[in-house]
């Protein structure tokens, strides 16, 4: 079914939206008629939807995880062991981004998952996507489309990595021997002899889907579908009960154990395979829904703490802000010409503090390189002499001394203004509060080859970190830290084309050295 239906084509198809919030519901629904949609029922728990699954048919259901009696993942279960509903796509709408959460999920049978808050765009684009029967690539297969292009070796080499592995296993060696057989040219096939075995292979490599004889010695099929199902990280792996018991209490059982499907011995290779087939699409599909909504899960972090960081940074400047109007209020003493400066000095800090929260999300885009940079001449003394100000009242509590040494003649960076105030603020901030009490932060520009600002305190950065100190995340505990002040740091350095570095060690202290281009007219 294509995307670009026609208007008619739209209204012909009906939506289940399942939420237990009114108003939520409300704006799915509002979302779907602005879609062209017109069939929509609602249902405010999953004990109604199914209900209503029952009178009538419907063709997509979107609902949320957590909702009362039965929740959105006890319903997509039901509707996927239905014998009218099971091929229905479920669209899971969450506010949870647990990982364990988010695997309950998918391991439902959910088609794909939507985070909280999400824009209109963005559920638009799920819905198409559901529609048109798109589903993102798995991290396997983008690498293997890198791959073909590197030669007959590495061709090889992907196909290996692309194939799946199915796990047999069998206290017989002949059947072993026949499904490796049937099943070895389309997977990778692994074989253990007892049920202790297999365990002990999951746990080392987890396989992509197993199948499981029950008739085994020491240990049986379902007590080792049941371990599997209790393993952290073996609970989601697929398992096809493979054996010669056929009779209905069998397989009860085996489902009520947790198989996802159920082959009586002997099998016919071409059932065998395209029962195989259907379990390894599945994974598949989990797969590709683990690795998008784990980005999104760390989209999500990623703002929240740029938000974090940046309510970190206001600081500086609303405190210069701060102090200018205090001082125009309460000291009548004050000149003329000294008003006008503070007052100026005020409406710069308060000009500072817009322009950061617009940047907010700045971080964002440079990291996935939307980020829009435009070179401007930057005068790095007035800058540097605007950020001190701005932490001066923090040096102060801690008895740190700040001395910023730069020639007569002014050193302009090619740049943007915002970017440096950011980077240089963070930079200082972090020598001010890794300083020791009664320290000295040192600050010298000079111009060589490019611009060159040196940021010098008797701190030193934790040797457990020293290797990995750009990267994001990266804090050496402490308190209210996000691990991202010196990840941005180095992203806008290098998106104004520069270089940081760092020296640090017990003798000599914490050396930070950032490095920009030279403006065009101070270069000519």
């Amino acid at each position: 079914m294509q995307v670009s239906m026609n208007h008619e084509a739209k209204k012909k198809l009906t939506f289940l939206v399942v939420d237990d919030y009114e108003p939520m519901a409300r704006t799915i629904r509002r979302a779907l008629v602005d879609m062209g949609f017109r069939e929509i029922e609602l249902a405010t728990n999953g004990s109604q939807a199914l209900k209503l699954l029952q009178q009538q048919p419907f063709d997509y259901v979107v609902t949320d995880m957590e909702m009362p009696q039965v929740d959105g993942c006890e319903l997509t279960k039901k509707i996927r062991g239905g014998p009218k509903t099971g091929t229905i796509p479920v669209l899971m709408v969450t506010g949870e981004s647990e990982k364990s959460r988010i695997v309950a999920a998918i391991s439902s049978g959910v088609t794909d998952i939507m985070l909280k808050p999400f824009s209109p765009h963005t559920f638009r684009k799920k819905i198409e996507g559901i529609i048109s029967g798109k589903m993102p690539l798995t991290l396997a297969q983008r690498g293997g489309r890198a791959g073909k292009e590197s030669g007959g070796n590495e061709e090889k080499k992907r196909v290996e990595v692309e194939k799946r592995t199915v796990l047999v296993v069998d206290d017989t060696v002949a059947n072993i021997e026949v499904l490796t057989g049937i099943l070895g040219e389309i997977y990778r096939v692994k074989a253990a002899t007892s049920g202790k075995k297999a365990l002990q292979i999951c746990q080392r490599n987890p396989p992509d889907l197993i199948l499981l004889d029950i008739m085994m010695p020491e240990m049986d099929g379902y007590e080792v579908c049941n371990r599997l199902k209790k393993g952290e990280f073996t609970a989601n792996i697929p398992v096809i009960f493979l054996t010669a018991k056929g009779e209905t209490e069998d397989m009860t059982r085996g489902f009520a154990e947790g198989a996802v499907d159920y082959i009586s011995k002997p099998a016919l290779p071409a059932i065998l395979k395209a029962r195989v087939k259907a379990q390894m699409a599945l994974r598949e599909r989990a797969y590709a829904l683990e690795d998008a909504l784990q980005h999104q899960i760390e989209n999500a972090r990623l703002l929240e703490d740029v938000s974090r960081m940046t309510r970190h940074d206001l600081k500086g400047p609303l405190a210069v802000a701060l102090a200018a109007l205090n001082t125009l209020t309460i000291d009548d003493l004050i000149a003329q010409n000294d008003r006008r400066v503070l007052a100026q000095e005020g409406a710069t800090a308060l000009q500072q503090v817009l322009e950061m929260i617009n940047r907010s999300f700045d971080l964002h885009k440079m990291e996935t390189g939307s980020y829009q940079y435009t070179a401007q001449p930057v005068q790095l003394g007035a800058l540097l002499q605007g950020v001190i100000r701005g932490v001066v009242e923090m040096a102060d509590k801690k008895r740190v001394t700040i001395d910023l040494r730069q020639g007569d003649e002014e050193v302009v960076a090619a740049g943007e203004e915002m970017l440096c105030f950011s980077l240089f603020s963070n930079l200082i901030k972090n020598a001010v509060e890794a300083s020791p009490s009664s320290g000295r932060v040192g600050i010298s520009v000079a111009r060589q080859e490019m611009t060159e600002v040196v940021i010098h305190n008797r701190g030193v950065i934790p040797e457990k970190i020293r290797t990995r100190f750009f990267e994001k995340y990266v804090t050496a505990d402490k308190k209210g830290g996000t691990g991202l002040g010196s990840y941005s740091a180095k992203l806008m350095t290098t998106v104004m084309g520069g270089k940081i570095s760092f020296d640090s060690n017990e003798e000599n202290g914490t050396t930070l050295r950032v490095k920009l281009p030279v403006a065009e007219a101070e270069a000519g």
